[in-house]
């Protein structure tokens, strides 16, 4: 029950971070914001994402390393995904039928990404 509560804290805070970026008084209007948000977000981690692939291109002893690396750090990407995905739908359910779930499954999906984009910029770079 605590650790339920934790995690809905935690999720619930980075929402409302997200909705701070967004005017509006309906729920459509905030919608409408935080999915172009997302949409940016999404672009902002691909960007960093494929910055680091291709810092990988380079620097290791042998092409096998090299390759190993490579898709290693793809496959962690794509669990990553997987991850944000099924953490928002859990977010998205825990709202039940209320008008907010959809707020707060966009939100949850901002704030993910943005906490994997300055992971990712943060990668390699120590």
């Amino acid at each position: 029950m605590k650790k339920t509560l934790a995690i809905l804290f935690v999720c619930c805070s980075a929402s409302g971070m997200a909705l701070a970026d967004c005017p509006g008084t309906s729920t459509p209007e905030i919608e409408h914001c935080l999915l172009l948000e997302a949409r940016q977000a999404e672009r902002e981690l691909l960007v960093a994402y494929t910055d680091k692939l291709r810092m990988l291109e380079g620097g290791y002893d042998t092409p096998e390393n090299q390759k190993k690396m490579r898709r290693s750090f793809v496959r962690a990407q794509q669990q990553w995904l997987k991850f944000r995905d099924a953490d928002c739908q859990f977010i998205y359910e825990s709202y039940g039928n209320g008008s907010g779930r959809n707020v707060g499954a966009i939100s949850c999906q901002i704030e993910l990404t943005r906490l994997r984009i300055k992971e990712l910029k943060e990668l390699f770079s120590q």
